[in-house]
């Protein structure tokens, strides 16, 4: 089952959704997430530091700039 929580037309950064959007899947299964599995953009220092509080692991790409190649 999917749920749309929001829409919009307009240009917004979407990491300030992630708490809410885990907030809105406590209310529905009653428990936290164990993990959450998230784009770099989610990652942000106080979506990791409000996880950690719950111990919701958030897992993704690593943050920083990608390795030099050469």
């Amino acid at each position: 089952m999917y749920l749309l929580e929001k829409i919009s037309w307009d240009n917004y950064n979407e990491s300030g959704d992630l708490i809410s959007q885990v907030e809105a899947y406590k209310d529905y299964t009653g428990v936290y997430p164990s993990s959450v599995h998230a784009d770099r953009i989610y990652r942000t220092r106080a979506n990791r530091a409000w996880c950690k509080e719950r111990e919701i692991r958030l897992s993704g790409p690593p943050l920083g700039r990608p390795p030099n190649g050469t």
